[in-house]
């Protein structure tokens, strides 16, 4: 445990050697809990990537966090963030003060797991321990972890901003919510556990929506698109040479 009072993980964890070559995909929960040292007995939240001052909305999380344990009576849950201790901000001491002070005014310094940056080989096993992700973004631009946390087939609970309405269904492949909403969060992420088959129906789903987004079908799709629109042009500069001959040969 960390002077500040908030747990904090090693590194690796020696996960490299054994899956070093695994992608993002779904696998046995608490197989992923075993490997990676999360407790089997708590409802795992997770949270992917850095917390910065601007847009991650990492302190809306926190407060939605503390409402779902003061209000619905939820204990055993733990909210893991991972990579969110990277420096990408000149803000960024600052507001990691701010974040702790927070963590602390709200009494979760036992419920809120700080993980550092893993390896890409890696994240796989940790997103697999968790039961649910929540991003709280304020706003965003294509988001990756989102995209993470759909192949590995998990429930989703994100916020309204930038590409993520792209990608999510409300309710089909993930649970939207207004940004800035702390109780609505809350509530949404009450919902979810409280409702197996919508977990079910949701993971099934993020699955699913991922695979559309497979390298080698977007690839074919842009391809495909290419050769459609390239096919156009060409056919639309053979007519109007054949007009113009026409033409010419129609006035003289």
């Amino acid at each position: 445990q960390a002077e500040d009072g908030i747990r904090d993980v090693e590194r690796s964890r020696g996960l490299g050697d054994v899956y070093k070559r695994q992608i993002f995909k779904p696998l046995d929960k608490y197989e992923a809990r075993r490997i990676t040292g999360l407790p089997e007995d708590k409802i795992i939240i997770m949270n992917q990537g850095s917390i910065t001052p601007s847009w991650k909305g990492f302190d809306v999380l926190l407060r939605s966090f503390a409402i779902l344990i003061r209000r619905y009576g939820i204990k055993d849950i733990l909210l893991v963030n991972i990579g969110g201790l990277s420096r990408i901000s000149v803000n960024y001491d600052l507001y990691i003060r701010y974040i702790m002070e927070l963590i602390r005014k709200l009494d979760l310094q036992d419920k809120v797991l700080f993980v550092p940056s893993v390896p890409r080989y890696t994240l796989n096993m940790w997103l697999n321990a968790a039961d649910m992700l929540v991003y709280t973004s304020y706003f965003d631009n294509y988001n990756w972890s989102l995209m993470e946390a759909l192949a590995v087939g998990k429930p989703i609970v994100v916020t309204k901003a930038g590409s993520t309405s792209e990608v999510i269904e409300d309710g089909l492949n993930g649970i939207m919510v207004e940004t800035n909403k702390p109780k609505d969060i809350a509530s949404k992420i009450n919902k979810l556990l409280e409702d197996d088959k919508l977990q079910k129906k949701l993971s099934t789903n993020a699955r699913a929506t991922a695979l559309k987004y497979d390298r080698n079908k977007v690839l074919g799709y842009l391809e495909r698109k290419f050769l459609y629109k390239t096919s156009l042009f060409l056919g639309s500069f053979v007519f109007s040479a054949i007009f113009v001959r026409f033409m010419n040969a129609f006035l003289s």
